[in-house]
């Protein structure tokens, strides 16, 4: 029990001492505290920097990597451009060969198929029809890119009789396109199956096999007995869908709908949207 008639200063001195004794404590306890979460911290930026490191680096790698690729295509040029079609081939070919990235093929394969050259055209069509190390990725951007040149041939040249179906000058592009469209697991799309008159049932100028317009009953099958271009879309006013692949002779499809578009005053054209599975090689 405090006595009394104790001086209050002691008093005083006595709780300040036990204050001091806490805080010392509380001091001894929250400095290694803080000392191992400002080690962590910088731990944690050391390992930031670290990674921002060897992205930086990675990126100067690739920038230089794509710089002399862009060197080796630049020294090619002549042989690529000019009129030698035997050199034109042997230039492509090494360049494909030395492509480590697939970025690099998509460049080439570009410059190939966009170019006038024939031979050029036929050689990266070889090139990308052998390459069993192309990713799906690099498929789909090929695919693409035929897609939109045999969409460009047929929309810029195309009478009333679909004549435009069969696009001309383009045939390693459809090769190609079939090809890569073989490959899916399975596709689907619209196709032109024939022309017919007007209020008849038999098929005309026909890219399947049957003599009659299909009656779109659950499940029913046709099969194309030529290259056939598969749109992601049917006719309308506008214009024909954008090609999407290209279906090979003998392929068997469901048909899943029926449209007809008006040719002329005689004649409609008639589309189906199929379905099929992969298809064997």
């Amino acid at each position: 029990m405090t006595d009394p008639n104790q001086p209050v200063t002691d008093l005083n001195h006595r709780d300040s001492q036990v204050l001091i004794t806490k805080l010392q404590i509380a001091v001894a306890i929250m400095v290694p505290l803080f000392g191992a979460v400002s080690t962590w911290q910088a731990s944690q930026a050391a390992a930031a920097l670290q990674s921002l490191q060897a992205d930086l680096q990675q990126v100067r790698q690739e920038t230089e990597r794509k710089q002399k690729f862009a060197e080796r295509i630049q020294s090619q040029l002549e042989n690529l451009a000019g009129g030698n079609s035997a050199k034109a081939r042997i230039a492509l070919a090494s360049l494909y060969t030395l492509a480590r990235e697939e970025d690099d093929k998509s460049i080439l394969f570009t410059i190939a198929i966009v170019s006038d050259n024939p031979a050029m055209k036929s050689t990266v069509a070889d090139l990308v029809l052998e390459d069993t190390t192309a990713s799906e990725d690099l498929k789909k951007k090929i695919k693409a890119k035929l897609g939109k040149i045999l969409t460009a041939a047929s929309e810029t040249d195309r009478p009333s009789t679909i004549e435009g179906e069969r696009p001309k000058d383009v045939a390693v592009e459809k090769r190609l396109l079939e090809h890569l469209t073989r490959q899916q697991e399975t596709f689907s799309g619209w196709i032109y199956l024939g022309k017919a008159k007007k209020g008849s049932s038999i098929l005309e100028d026909k890219s399947v096999l049957t003599s009659t317009i299909p009656s779109g009953a659950q499940n029913q099958t046709v099969k194309t007995i030529t290259s056939v271009n598969l749109r992601n879309s049917s006719p309308t006013a506008r214009g024909l869908g954008a090609i999407n692949g290209v279906l090979a002779t003998g392929i068997v499809v469901r048909v899943d709908e029926l449209k007809r578009s008006e040719i002329n005053a005689s004649y409609e054209a008639i589309w189906a949207r199929v379905t099929a599975p992969k298809v064997a090689k």
